[in-house]
Parts: C-alpha cells; sequence; structure tokens
C-alpha cells in the first residue's frame, strides 16, 4: 500500500502535456460561452482568471512589500456588510497574486512547493467549481474511478498494489503508521536521525516508541516495529540508492 501526499488527482491525470498559458486562455473561452452559468457568475469567474493570466504572463517582478502594506488597510474585524464578489476580487487580487511567492522564477530553487503547472491551475478551477467528495459514489461518480486509474499508475512505481490520496506527507507518514499498527501490531517505529519529524510526531500521535537511530545494526530487534527508511534528504539535496 502507498501513500502519497502533495498530488491534486486531475492534475496528475494532466500531467505531461506541454505546459503553456494557453490553457487557461481555453478556459478562459469556456467560460465565456457557457450557456449554463448566470452573467454575474461568468463575469465573477472571468474576473479572476483574467487576474491570474494577467499575472503568470508579465515578466517582472512584483514588490511584495507592497501586496504586504495592503493587508494592513484591510479591516481588523469583520465587517457587517460584505463588498460583493467583484470587490472582493479588485481588493485581494494585488494581495494575493501580487504578493505571492514566485515559484516560477528562473533563480528559484523549489524545495517543499514546486511551480504548479497550467494542467493543475486550470483543473484546480474544476475541483473546486464542482467540490467533489470521494468519500461515496454518490457524491463524485467520476472522480473516484479517475482517483483508482492515477493511484494505479502511480503504486507500480512503489511495487505497492493499491494506495490511498492525502492532503500532504506529513498525514502520509501518520496513515502509513497507522496502517502498520493496525495489520501488523508494530509496538515501535524506527527511523533515521534525519527522518522527517512528522515521523515521530505519528508515532506520539498513535502511542507507539519511537526509535531513533544512526544506522541499522544486526542487533537491533525488528520484530515488533514499524522500519521508516529515509531515500533523500530535501534540504541536504541528497538522495540515497
Amino acid at each position: 500500500m502507498v501513500f502519497l501526499g502533495d498530488f491534486e488527482l486531475v492534475g496528475v491525470l494532466a500531467f505531461g502535456v506541454s505546459c503553456t498559458l494557453m490553457t487557461v486562455k481555453t478556459l478562459r473561452h469556456k467560460i465565456t460561452s457557457s450557456s449554463s452559468s448566470s452573467s454575474q457568475s461568468r463575469d465573477l469567474l472571468l474576473a479572476a482568471v483574467e487576474g491570474l493570466v494577467h499575472e503568470l504572463e508579465k515578466g517582472e517582478k512584483g514588490e511584495i512589500q507592497d501586496a504586504l502594506d495592503k493587508i494592513r488597510d484591510l479591516p481588523k474585524t469583520l465587517p457587517p456588510k460584505g463588498m460583493g464578489g467583484f470587490e472582493a476580487l479588485r481588493t485581494l487580487e494585488p494581495i494575493v497574486l501580487g504578493g505571492r511567492a514566485r515559484l516560477d522564477d528562473p533563480g528559484f530553487f523549489a524545495h517543499m512547493d514546486p511551480p504548479a503547472s497550467i494542467e493543475s491551475v486550470a483543473a484546480s478551477l474544476w475541483q473546486v467549481g464542482t467540490n467533489q467528495n470521494l468519500l461515496h459514489p454518490d457524491l463524485a461518480p467520476s472522480a473516484r474511478l479517475l482517483q483508482k486509474i492515477v493511484i494505479n499508475w502511480l503504486a507500480e512505481f512503489f511495487g505497492c498494489d493499491g494506495g490511498h490520496f492525502v492532503s500532504g506527507s506529513s498525514v502520509a507518514n501518520l496513515t502509513a503508521i497507522w496502517a502498520a499498527r493496525e495489520v501488523k501490531n508494530v509496538k515501535k517505529v524506527v527511523a533515521s536521525k534525519k527522518a522527517h519529524n512528522s515521523v515521530k510526531k505519528a508515532a506520539d500521535i498513535l502511542g507507539l516508541e519511537f526509535v531513533k537511530i544512526e544506522e541499522l545494526s544486526s542487533g537491533l530487534d525488528l520484530s515488533d516495529a514499524c522500519l521508516v527508511l529515509t531515500a533523500g534528504l530535501r534540504v541536504l539535496g541528497r538522495l540515497k540508492n
């Protein structure tokens, strides 16, 4: 069983298609020509897409401090009356888009968050707009089948026959160690001293002993242990065979 974090389901399906702004522009055209949306809803979505396209197309870097200064102008308490969708977009666009970390900058070295592909951006709009819940077939008929296809694609690379999507790597570690406890009745978690801190947190949450080691030794009893292997260190950029 493989537990994967930091994946967007439909975005993974779209992975491999050439990354171009045409995807977002095509999406903008689809919204414009849609007869199923009300005029106000269509205009609001168009305004959001136009702002995003403009931000992604412009080459110059914005001043992050300008966006941070605008945050100080926002109300300190919840206003008794809302400003409406269009005004909210106009207010937040220079803050949210102008104040973003520019992960797509050529001088930026990806750490936890690589730049999103345009296909994933477009697919995320579908995801949020339809708000599917994969808990039950009635709540997400197509999305559940798509999830199964993507898991089958990815599980093969891990030598597994199934898997489960979670919200991030920390939850993936927690879920995997929980499965080891429930299925194999492990009593402790053994991991490298350089293992991610979410491994120890997972052990604490699940009531398991956590054992840190420098390297594996023949005298170490692993009969009732979940052994967590660290394949690489993101901070140092190291990978181990």
